[in-house]
């Protein structure tokens, strides 16, 4: 174990190290820093597929979980994420003085944002300690990366086709080797969460690239609307077959809340633009989840023992429905302590080690613990100005690609009420796509300047 936790720590050095030496590569490249930093939110928790091969994987992958990386590895990627808001930083200055009114409006929303969230930090908490620091660390870089990466790519003038070119592929290699990840999980039965269900029955969860299903499943949310968005506009039979595969990584994830947020917002974008291609993807969703539950049932007849969590996966998926409403039913009938207790409750841990149980692991609820209402409402701000924007630019344009910049945001929005986006690399991701959905926004605003 003690030879794997130090290949393990080796490796996030060396995958921080690389990303920086790669990033003063880039210096003068912002939207190629931006993607560096998200890249690294991705692959940073990697190193722990190489418990999948020792002997003592519960052990080890339980130690990672509770302490994670060791302050060297930990310290080389503060490092990273210091160097690359630097280099945004310096870009972004030379664009100030060339700002226009709606790039007022972005920094001004978002500087209030922060003052208040640390104005909540300071008045509302009621213990200052190592947690609540890295939360209020978070929340203010989330807020930073998005004012100063919004500036910073304005600066450069985006080759969309190169761009969509290369992101497409990059999400192919990463979903697919995900996929490859979350079945080795699967197969050997080394699989660090696993949840009881309303049956009893414990199911395996696989975790893939990012040391956690519910990261893992996040994340395919993000990739999974990307190259539906791919396959509105070039309807390849590779993109499809890539849809199929991030479908099935995200099934064997096993993450409820995510799986129906996804769906109802692919829901809502075909209600919107009501496209043949929009009714496919959205159908592709429960067909390739059914289509894997009847292969799990196929595989128990020949006795593979792995069989049985692929369905009790399916059981989860497909019976989380009928049981959410039967709570909600319940809840509303008065009878909410009966409710649960019906339903078993289910462990919430996050990843490095933070721990909240009895429902905490909302981002919005710590969030309301640490900073109180001003917590709440610097985050609100945040949300509803891209709600505004979103609004004022879809009644001008009605363009497909701010629909789904829209639609990953709005993803990122309702996941802060289902896991925390105060942790690595959630709140990396979340300010990232708001870059994204300024920069489309923009073009809209400044014709009426």
């Amino acid at each position: 174990m003690t030879g794997q936790l130090a290949l393990y720590n080796f490796m996030g050095i060396f995958i921080s190290l690389s990303m920086a030496v790669a990033a003063i590569f880039f210096k003068n490249k912002p939207i190629n820093l931006i993607a560096l930093l998200f890249f690294h939110g991705v692959i940073f928790f990697l190193p722990s597929i190489i418990f999948l091969t020792g002997s003592n994987f519960s052990a080890s992958i339980n130690l990672v979980h509770l302490y994670g990386y060791s302050s060297e590895a930990v310290l080389t990627g503060v490092f990273f994420l210091f160097l690359i808001l630097f280099m945004l930083s310096k870009i972004s200055i030379q664009y100030v003085i060339k700002m226009r009114p709606f790039d007022f409006l972005i920094l001004g929303s978002i500087s209030i944002a922060a003052v208040v969230s640390i104005a909540g930090y300071l008045v509302g908490s009621k213990i200052i300690n190592r947690n609540t620091l890295e939360s209020l660390i978070a929340t203010e870089a989330m807020f930073y990366l998005t004012a100063i990466g919004y500036l910073a790519i304005l600066k450069e003038r985006i080759e969309y086709r190169v761009f969509r070119k290369y992101l497409i592929g990059f999400l192919i290699v990463l979903v697919s080797f995900s996929l490859a990840i979350e079945l080795v999980e699967i197969i050997l039965n080394k699989t660090w969460a696993s949840t009881i269900q309303y049956d009893g029955v414990i199911v395996k969860r696989a975790s893939g690239l990012l040391f956690n299903p519910n990261l893992m499943a996040f994340f395919l949310s993000l990739a999974i609307l990307y190259i539906a968005y791919e396959y509105q506009r070039n309807k390849k039979s590779y993109i499809f077959i890539t849809l199929i595969v991030a479908f099935s990584a995200f099934y064997l994830t096993g993450s409820r809340s995510s799986s129906y947020l996804l769906f109802f917002i692919l829901l809502g974008q075909f209600i919107t633009i009501r496209s043949s291609s929009q009714f496919t993807i959205l159908l592709l969703m429960p067909f390739t989840y059914l289509s894997l539950w009847i292969i799990g049932n196929i595989l128990s007849i020949f006795d593979f023992s792995f069989s049985e969590n692929i369905i009790s996966l399916g059981n989860r998926l497909g019976m989380g429905f009928i049981y959410g409403f039967l709570k909600i039913y319940s809840m509303i009938d008065m009878n909410v302590n009966q409710t649960l207790m019906y339903i078993p409750p289910e462990i919430s841990t996050s990843v490095n080690g933070r721990f909240y149980g009895d429902g905490k692991d909302s981002g919005i609820l710590l969030l309301r613990d640490d900073a109180g209402y001003f917590g709440l409402f610097s985050v609100g701000l945040y949300y509803v100005l891209a709600f505004y924007l979103f609004i004022i630019s879809w009644i001008k344009s009605r363009s497909i690609t701010l629909l789904y910049a829209f639609s990953a945001l709005l993803f990122c929005t309702a996941s802060n009420f289902l896991m925390k986006f105060q942790i690595y690399p959630v709140w990396i991701f979340i300010s990232v796509i708001y870059i994204i959905f300024l920069y489309n926004c923009r073009a809209l605003f400044i014709t009426n300047d």
